[in-house]
């Protein structure tokens, strides 16, 4: 393996919820431009990771544009993740600059 075992990871529960919804979520973009093509796939494999790792419960942010929309729909289509494991946003522009 990698190195890391899927118990291992347990979040601190906020007790308010994530939008009265989730408990804890997660994200894969450490970038300020996450619909910028290259910043996605620079990221792609952290998304992977989390995948993999995160408990079924525990849904990843993901910004909502054309690429990543497509993966999710082959992630989702073929069985390999669940749709409930995503939660797509849109990112909004400030200044002219695409962000969070």
């Amino acid at each position: 393996g990698i190195g890391f075992r899927r118990d291992d990871f347990k979040p601190e529960p906020n007790k308010k919820g994530i939008g009265g919804h989730h408990t804890a979520v997660a994200h894969h973009i450490f970038s300020t431009y996450p619909t910028a093509t290259g910043h996605f796939f620079n990221q792609v494999s952290r998304l992977f990771w989390l995948i993999m790792a995160l408990p079924d419960d525990v849904p990843i942010l993901i910004p909502s544009f054309g690429i990543s929309e497509q993966l999710m729909t082959i992630l989702t289509s073929s069985g390999a993740v669940d749709q409930k494991k995503f939660i797509p946003f849109k990112a909004e522009t400030r200044k002219g600059s695409p962000g969070l």
